[in-house]
């Protein structure tokens, strides 16, 4: 598991969501998925327009290989994240935070708010960030 929720999931009142993948789409775990207009998920990845802003965003937090579905997290929570699920950036505590190619971004301009950091540990690569989608 390249990912860790350390606060907030799971809890009483967490929503969490099955989600089916679009034909020819893969999920990982760990990262930001949206929502199409046909209720499928696809890869998180928000149009710096933003034409498609009004996406649900869910996290990625498992699998089930029986059902062939994927467990999204709807709810607010802290994660802590390696730098395989965050795009090569500078960042510092307050940066908002989006999904572009799949990883949490820096929005570029009018994609929507998923997400804020709260640290950084330049040591380790991992920043902890409040999902808010």
């Amino acid at each position: 598991m390249a990912y860790q929720v350390v606060k907030g999931w799971p809890c009483e009142g967490a929503i969490d969501e099955l989600l089916t993948a679009a034909d020819g789409v893969t999920l990982t775990l760990g990262t930001p998925a949206t929502i199409n207009a046909s209720g499928e998920a696809i890869v998180g990845d928000y149009d710096s327009l933003g034409s498609d802003s009004g996406l649900q965003a869910a996290f990625v937090i498992d699998y089930d290989e029986v059902r062939g579905k994927y467990l999204g997290l709807l709810s607010a929570c802290v994660i802590e994240m390696d730098a395989d699920h965050y795009a090569a950036d500078t960042y510092a505590p307050n940066d908002t935070l989006t999904a572009i190619g799949g990883v949490l971004a820096k929005p570029t301009d009018s994609e929507p708010v998923l997400a804020k950091v709260l640290s950084v540990d330049a040591t380790s690569d991992k920043i902890r960030v409040l999902w808010t989608a």
